[in-house]
């Protein structure tokens, strides 16, 4: 059996990204509020923070939000990304078929 890994609940979950996975040379970004200005992507299992970027403002679906670009994360693995007050669900990145984190 597989140890379960949990999240803090001190951080908001209001970032957007492809809940299913990326390619892994493929374009990758996030969506979050507008009031961030950075943000970091972390592996899921280590919680080591593999990359990180400014944000960039923009007018989107969601309305007045920052957008961050980690299409250099090309490892493959399953990961998160966080700023100071928020974080997105759990998300993959590989060249294997589509599924859906449970």
């Amino acid at each position: 059996m597989s140890e379960q890994i949990t999240f803090p609940r001190d951080l908001k979950v209001d970032l957007r990204v492809n809940p299913v996975r990326f390619m892994l040379d493929a374009s990758k970004k996030c969506v979050v509020p507008a009031e961030n200005t950075k943000f970091h992507v972390i592996q899921l299992e280590s919680g080591r923070e593999l990359y990180s970027a400014d944000l960039y403002p923009s007018d989107c679906d969601f309305g007045r939000s920052a957008v961050g670009d980690f299409s250099k994360v090309r490892v493959p693995g399953t990961y998160y990304i966080k700023t100071d007050k928020s974080r997105s669900y759990p998300f993959r990145i590989n060249n294997t078929s589509f599924s859906v984190m449970t």
